[in-house]
């Protein structure tokens, strides 16, 4: 008798994204390139989902990511960390080069106008 494995789709997915091309194409052959031909939008929606699919976390950071904030200045540490979190997981592994000008990067771009409070620019 064989035995059953059974994995869940977000741990295929986070196998997926980290093996290199042989495990890649491993996992593409074991459960088909439409588990893995999924945009990174449709994927993550809540910040769970992003922390499910980063995997690049220890315990330790887990355990402040999940504890209920106890003093208020911990509190925009705690959602600086999940954007982060966030960050990583839907740029897929991508990190900018800041030496280098040639990249395209985004960031926001406030200016201060005298006398009319900031201005947005894009």
């Amino acid at each position: 008798m064989e035995a059953l494995l059974q994995i869940e789709k977000k741990n295929a997915i986070v196998a997926f994204n980290k093996a290199d091309n042989n495990g890649k194409s491993l996992l593409v052959n074991l459960f088909g390139k439409e588990t893995f031909n999924q945009k990174i939008t449709d994927q993550v929606k809540t910040f769970e989902e992003a922390l499910a699919l980063d995997g690049d976390q220890d315990e330790e950071t887990l355990q402040f990511l999940n504890n209920p904030v106890r003093h208020p200045d911990m509190v925009s540490m705690l959602a600086y960390m999940k954007l982060v979190v966030i960050a990583r997981v839907l740029n897929e592994g991508w990190t900018p080069d800041w030496t280098n000008d040639s990249q395209y990067k985004y960031m926001p771009y406030f200016k201060h106008k005298s006398g009319s409070g900031f201005g947005l620019s894009y």
